[in-house]
Parts: structure tokens; C-alpha cells; sequence
């Protein structure tokens, strides 16, 4: 290492024993002393000046050494210089202390004048400047006239809010492999260097990598840095980027072309599910070998679920990105969309599934509900347990149990038939772990849904507005039902809607889909009641589930939130107690109590009419806009990062069934309710709106006529009406 004599300002070598020294981190200038120039002493050289003052200011301090990269390389060696590029974290991670020169900074004026100086500074929008701020043990900030304003430690929360590096490791109570390799890339995501390839060099010391300087490769280098990293590191937020200047539809590899693309996966974190002996992801002449599982039914394109997390998110999501195949061969992939999928909530599965093996007995009826993504990941959890049962105690094994399913499931939705070999090996794998470790479980009685709902992705074409999103909603509970929104108008929660029809006219039984007016929060039940509003639009679906899971087996305890009396309850939980009170009519005794008698009580009626015409409505373009909160709060994993991108009614299927509580509110209600929902028809430019229908007197009854709470209506002309069975 080579320092510069604080007094003498001359040049001198060491090996060992390298004293204490102070080094010096700034944004270059034009002209710059040379190693030459402080050999020859030239001090006539522009930038003479810094090396002086600089020295002047160590000394003082009572450094009898210093170091500058100006002057301390001989950048006419490439061997010397590619040493020390590889080894200048290292340098300044040893200094006694580090000076930040800051030539746009002046120290006149008081401390908030200094503040906004400090935060326009060119300091922090340089590459090389943020491991020279990181590494040091001791940064002091100098002005222009080289007084101190400060330290790292003074200014460390205003650094943090310039750069986004976290506090802790600017206080040194940290290390930087506390942070995800995402984490760190985005610390760089919004600084420049003078030549392209200096974009990769300066990062090579916060990650702890060495690699050969090749002058002239431009981006190349930055993907080199990656493979140096994954050489090193099995943190997989790696492949965590997105590239916002990049056209979604491009096809590209795994790694990214900049830092930048990492500016948005700063709260990206490592979370390993894989088996402990999987093997390690390696850079081949093929591309990168990865053995990860493809999530391929929440789009049409296959979602490749790395080993990690989103922790912006109110709840635990995986994150994953979307893939093509690739011409190249089998089993070869490209990475399709520039966008990362934030929204596969395993934590939604492992927690439910988790539950279940506590408290589970082989007999047990499981009922799911969900809403949402939640209600996405129910259906999921119900096909999983049907296919692999439940492990007989709580021993972490979910990640396993999860990707053993996951890699049949990925064979089984693509159904080529040339990989009819590989979906029968990873049955047959998942068949001998069910017989040997789990359970089994039931045909789940009772599926119900409010609002499935996945986050609609940007790529799709225009002419993939109308193309159903494939749907893991299959036969996997006795009974299914789904309560779904009219109302939301945002595009990109486009429901996931059940398959009803089998072809020929026939139709699946056990599962019901009814259109509730409201929006996505409404049906969710997600906004409280407002000033005036005495029972909420989400007050109608809940009942409604409610009493088909009742009919279904499933005992509820029913209160004043439906309307009921506490006496009219059937929950066997309390039936009991009710019995003894003394206060039952003949004609609530125990025999002859049923679910029906409970929902047809007058005050159920009467929740249910006003809720249906005075129930305020949010669909996320109305006037509450708050909704808006409230959905990116608890439903969308896109909010934390993106605006929603447009708004759109969502279209009806042909023969969707659409809940009375609708037309009454169209009926009874002034002229504000008119939903624009275009219904879907088979002869192209016949469609019409679900109140031009209403207008037009097109609706019929379909089922539950005089019912208050199953009561439907359908779109139909007489020819079909003739063929369609009610349920």
C-alpha cells in the first residue's frame, strides 16, 4: 500500500506494519493530481491545492499518513491499479479516520441551511462514494474552505434520508451482511459513475467479491458482478429486479443491466424453503441452473417463486418472476416481464396449513373461507390437502410438504404430453411422502370465497382484456361458494371466477357464484360503518355464506350482527345454556330448532333490505377515496410500490347469477345505482349493461324466488332460459 507523508507530501511504500492513516473520499474534478505529478513534484498541477489541504487537515488531527486514490495509484499499471480497485473497500475500511470533501458545501449559514446544502450534494449521487461512506469506522463531512460540518454519525439521519442506507450500518451497528444482496443494490440504485463499467467496480467491496478489471466490456461488467455474487452468496433477492425502463413485453435473463433496476427491492428479503441438500444455483454455459418451483396457476405465464420475501407487505408474500420457455430447449426459460410478482402469499398457506396439523384429528371436518388473495390461497390449501393430507405434528416441515405438492402441481396444470413421465415420477414421490408422514384429510365440506381476486398484470394485451386468467377452483370441496363484487371498477383486481359450466349444457354441481353489489372492500367487509349507514353492502354476501355453510354442516354462532335474536341461535355450543335459561317459547325447543327458522327471522329481513338500499358503497373510484387506503393497507401487494394503473367495470360472464339485493337497489334506491357492468354475450356486438338489462326487463328469476337472502337473477334470452336448470 502506498501513502502520502502528511508534512513531507512525498510517496511511501508499505507492506506490513501499515500506520495509522487518514483517507480521503470525494467527487473527482476535472483535473486531478497524478501519481507522476507528486512524484515529480509538480506542484503547479491543478489539484495540487486539494492534496495539500487535505494533508494539512490529517496532520492536524495528528495523522502522520494519508491516503488518496488521485495520487496513491499508478494508474499507468493496469496490474496496480485492478489490485487496487480490488482492494480499496478493504483500505478504507482500515483508515483511523475517513474526510469526506464535499466541494459544493459551504459552511456559512445555520444548521438548516446546511442541511439543504448537505442533502443537494453531488457527494451522493456518486458510485464510488458509497463504499467510502460505508466502510470507514469514522466519517467526518468537510466544507469547501476544509472545515468540518460534522459526521457520519451527527448527519446520519439526513444521510439515510439522501441515500436510503439504513442508520444502523451508517452507525457501525451493523454489518453489510446483515442486508440482502437486493438491499444493497438498491443503496446504489441512484448513483453515477464517469465510465460505465466503474458501475460494477465500486461495488465489489460491499459485496465482498474480487474480480478482474476489463476496461472497454461496459455493461458486462455489472453482470460479472452478479456471477462473482452468486459464487458467494445463496441470497436469491438477486434476481429480485425490476427493470422500469425496459419494456415489459422483452424477453431477458435472470440478471440485472444495473443497479437501478434493484431501486424499488430494497425490503426484498432471504427466505429459504428448499431442502437442505438442494442443489446450489451455478453459472452455466447454458444460462443459470436453478432448482426452484415454477407457480404456474395464478397466470397463464409460469412464475418462477424465489427464496425470498417482500417485507413492505402488511402480510408475508413470496416473490417471484414471471418466465417463458425457451426455444433454446426443455426445461430452459427466459424471464418474460420486467415486473416482479409480489402477490404468492405462502404465509397465508403455511399459517393455515400449520394450524391444521395442531389441532386436526382423521375424522375432523375442515371448513375454508377466505377473501381476496386469501381466498386464492384457500382454494389452494383445500387442493393441497386433499392431495397430501396433513402432518401429524408441527415440526416446520410445510416448506417441504409445500414444494413436494407444488412440483407435481406444476406438472399436472401444464398436462404436456411430454412430460406425462415426469408428472407420474413427482406423483408417485408425493404419494410416498402422504403414506409415510401425513394424515389423511376429508373432502373438505365447505369452500367459501369472498372476491378471489389476483393482481391483474400489466403485460397483458389488449386483446387479453376478455381471456379468463386460469383458475385452480377446481372440484376440491363439497360445496364452493363465491361471493363476488359488481362494483369494483379497479382493473387490477380482476377476480378469479369458478368454472360452472362442463360443456353441452351441463353444469358442476355443489357450486354456487353470485354477483353482489359493492366493491372489492365492500364484500370483503373491510370498511366500517359511516355515520347514517346502519347495516354495510357487505353485511349481504356474509349472510348469505353464512347460511350455505350452514347448510353445508357448519355450526355458527349467530348474534345481532345478523339480525338474530340470541335466542333463535343453533350453535350446539350454546344451545345447552339456552335450554336452561327458561326463557324459550314452545316452539324453540331443541327438536325442532333449525338453520332455516334462524334465517328467516324478521329482523334478517330486515338488515338485509336496508343494507341492499342504504349501504354506502366503495369501489375505489367513488367519492369515498379512503377506500384507497384501506385496499393498499390490507389487499394489494403492487400498492407499496406502483400506482394502479387504470379503472375498468368488470365484465359478467354469460348466465352469471346476480343477487336480488342488486335489482332491489336499482329498484328502490335513487337514480346514483346504474352499473355499467357489460354482460358478456356469444354473438358478437349484442352485449348489453346489467342495468340496460334490468331496464329492458331482461332479468329472470333464477333461483330463490321470495327468498331474501338466495334470491338471483340472470340474463337470458327465452331459448336459453328454457335450458338452464335452476340449483
Amino acid at each position: 500500500m502506498r501513502l502520502i507523508h502528511t508534512e513531507r507530501l512525498q510517496l511511501e511504500e508499505f507492506t506490513d506494519d501499515i500506520p495509522p492513516y487518514a483517507i480521503l473520499s470525494h467527487r473527482w474534478g476535472k483535473q486531478e493530481v497524478s501519481f507522476q505529478d507528486i512524484l515529480n513534484r509538480n506542484q503547479h498541477a491543478e489539484g495540487y491545492r486539494k492534496v495539500e489541504r487535505f494533508c494539512e487537515v490529517a496532520n492536524q488531527n495528528g495523522f502522520e499518513y494519508a491516503w488518496i486514490d488521485t495520487c496513491c495509484i499508478n494508474k499507468e499499471s493496469s496490474a496496480e491499479l485492478s489490485e487496487a480497485i480490488n482492494s480499496m473497500f478493504r483500505w478504507y475500511e482500515s483508515a483511523g479516520r475517513c474526510y469526506a470533501y464535499l466541494y459544493d458545501i459551504s459552511s456559512d449559514g445555520d444548521q438548516s441551511d446546511l442541511s439543504t446544502k448537505i442533502r443537494s450534494s453531488e457527494y451522493f449521487k456518486r458510485g464510488w462514494t458509497l463504499q467510502e461512506l460505508i466502510a470507514p469506522p469514522d466519517v467526518r463531512l468537510l466544507a469547501d474552505d476544509w472545515s468540518e460540518i460534522g459526521s457520519r454519525d451527527s448527519w446520519c439521519s439526513l444521510i439515510h434520508d439522501i441515500t436510503n442506507i439504513d442508520e444502523s450500518i451508517l452507525r457501525g451497528s451493523a454489518q453489510l451482511s446483515d442486508f440482502s444482496i437486493a438491499r444493497r443494490m438498491s443503496w446504489a440504485a441512484g448513483r453515477k459513475t464517469t465510465r460505465t463499467e466503474d458501475v460494477a467496480y465500486c461495488l465489489m467491496g460491499i459485496f465482498h467479491v474480487n474480480m478482474p478489471l476489463l476496461y472497454g466490456e461496459g455493461e458486462k461488467a455489472f453482470v460479472r458482478l452478479q456471477e462473482e455474487i452468486m459464487k458467494e452468496s445463496a441470497d436469491q433477492t438477486l434476481f429480485a429486479w425490476e427493470a422500469r425502463e425496459t419494456s415489459e413485453r422483452l424477453a431477458t435473463g435472470l440478471l440485472a443491466q444495473s443497479p437501478a433496476d434493484f431501486k424499488n427491492s430494497g425490503d426484498i428479503v432471504p427466505f429459504y424453503f428448499s431442502k437442505k441438500d438442494a442443489a446450489p444455483f451455478s453459472v452455466t454455459n447454458r444460462g443459470i441452473r436453478l432448482h426452484l418451483p415454477l407457480y404456474n396457476n395464478l397466470l397463464v405465464k409460469d412464475i418462477l417463486v424465489l427464496e425470498c420475501q417482500d417485507t413492505a407487505q402488511s402480510y408475508r408474500t413470496l416473490v417471484g418472476i414471471y418466465l417463458l420457455p425457451s426455444p433454446a430447449g426443455q426445461l430452459q426459460y427466459m424471464r418474460h416481464n420486467s415486473r416482479l410478482n409480489r402477490a404468492i402469499p405462502l404465509a397465508c398457506m403455511d399459517d393455515g396449513y400449520t394450524w391444521l396439523v395442531d389441532y386436526y384429528n382423521v375424522g375432523d371436518e375442515i371448513f375454508l373461507f377466505g377473501f381476496s388473495h386469501g381466498a386464492y390461497m384457500a382454494q389452494a390449501l383445500a387442493k393441497m390437502l386433499q392431495f397430501i393430507g396433513i402432518l401429524p405434528e408441527s415440526n416446520g416441515r410445510f416448506k417441504a410438504v409445500w414444494e413436494i405438492y407444488q412440483h407435481w402441481n406444476n406438472y399436472a396444470l401444464r398436462a404436456e404430453p411430454d412430460e406425462m413421465w415426469e408428472e407420474r415420477e413427482s406423483y408417485f414421490k408425493m404419494k410416498e411422502f402422504r403414506e409415510r408422514f401425513c394424515k389423511p384429510a376429508n373432502l373438505i365440506p365447505f369452500l367459501g370465497l369472498f372476491d378471489t381476486t389476483v393482481i391483474r398484470p400489466r403485460f397483458l394485451k389488449e386483446e387479453d382484456e376478455q381471456t379468463p386468467i386460469a383458475s385452480e377452483i377446481s372440484k376440491s370441496a363439497g360445496t364452493i361458494c363465491h361471493a363476488v363484487s359488481i362494483d369494483e371498477y379497479q382493473a387490477a383486481l380482476r377476480p378469479i371466477l369458478l368454472r360452472e359450466e362442463l360443456g353441452d349444457g351441463l353444469r358442476m354441481k355443489g357450486i354456487k357464484q353470485v354477483w353482489f353489489p359493492g366493491g372489492h372492500a365492500d364484500i370483503g367487509g373491510l370498511v366500517p360503518l359511516e355515520p347514517g349507514e346502519f347495516w354495510s353492502l357487505g353485511h349481504i354476501p356474509l349472510v348469505w355464506m353464512v347460511r350455505e355453510a350452514t347448510k353445508a354442516g357448519l355450526s355458527f354462532r349467530l348474534t345481532t350482527q345478523f339480525g338474530c335474536d340470541e335466542h333463535t341461535q343453533v350453535s350446539p355450543l350454546n344451545l345447552t345454556n339456552i335450554m336452561e335459561s327458561g326463557i324459550l317459547s314452545e316452539q324453540y325447543n331443541a327438536y325442532r330448532v333449525s338453520p332455516e327458522s334462524v334465517f328467516s327471522t324478521d329482523q334478517l329481513k330486515d338488515s338485509l333490505h336496508l343494507a341492499s338500499i342504504q349501504g354506502h358503497l366503495h369501489n375505489s373510484v367513488g367519492r369515498q377515496h379512503t377506500i384507497k387506503r384501506e385496499i393498499a393497507q390490507a389487499l394489494l401487494p403492487y400498492a407499496a410500490y406502483r400506482k394502479l394503473p387504470f379503472t375498468k367495470p368488470r365484465d359478467l360472464p354469460l348466465f352469471a347469477k346476480v343477487h336480488a339485493s342488486a335489482i332491489r337497489r336499482m329498484t328502490l334506491r335513487s337514480s346514483d345505482y346504474r352499473p355499467a357492468n357489460v354482460i358478456m354475450n356469444r354473438e358478437p356486438g349484442r352485449n348489453t349493461t346489467l342495468y340496460s338489462a334490468y331496464k329492458k326487463k331482461s332479468l329472470i328469476t333464477f333461483t330463490g324466488f321470495g327468498d331474501m337472502i338466495g334470491q338471483c337473477y340472470i340474463v337470458v334470452n327465452k331459448a336459453e332460459a328454457r335450458s338452464i336448470a335452476p340449483v
